[in-house]
């Protein structure tokens, strides 16, 4: 069953591009000036249950994993920092974002003892969107 994470559980409105199947670029609290700017006169909205993955985790036992990739759009940080008593399994994270968030959410990791292994840019190096993939820092 798909769940929405976030960094808490709570009922959150989510902005929709547009209700293609396959679609992104949708965002959630805020309605992104992309949607803003796509869709001048029909933003489809509608509120849904976010949880933290530490509550799934603890209340409905998921299993921690080992691996985690997180490709949403604009709500990376927020997922890991739902997540943050159930890194200690985890080996490795791959979070596809936009780089200019990228020290926010290497910041976040450090503290759980994460460091940046790579990035994985299709773009100019440093510029645009990339996968960054963030291993377990060796003692």
């Amino acid at each position: 069953m798909p769940m929405p994470l976030s960094d808490k559980n709570s009922l959150r409105k989510v902005y929709f591009k547009s209700i293609s199947p396959g679609d992104a670029l949708h965002s959630i609290d805020e309605c992104s000036s992309y949607i803003a700017d796509k869709n001048k006169i029909n933003i489809l909205t509608t509120e849904i249950p976010t949880f933290s993955l530490d509550f799934l985790i603890k209340e409905l036992g998921v299993p921690c994993p080992s691996h985690i990739k997180i490709e949403v759009d604009g709500v990376d940080l927020k997922i890991l920092q739902g997540i943050s008593n159930s890194l200690k399994n985890t080996k490795s994270i791959m979070v596809g974002t936009d780089l200019s968030k990228i020290d926010a959410i290497e910041s976040h990791l450090k503290t759980h003892e994460f460091v940046l292994y790579k990035h994985f840019s299709p773009n100019e190096p440093n510029q645009g969107n990339a996968n960054s993939l963030f291993t377990r820092q060796q003692p």
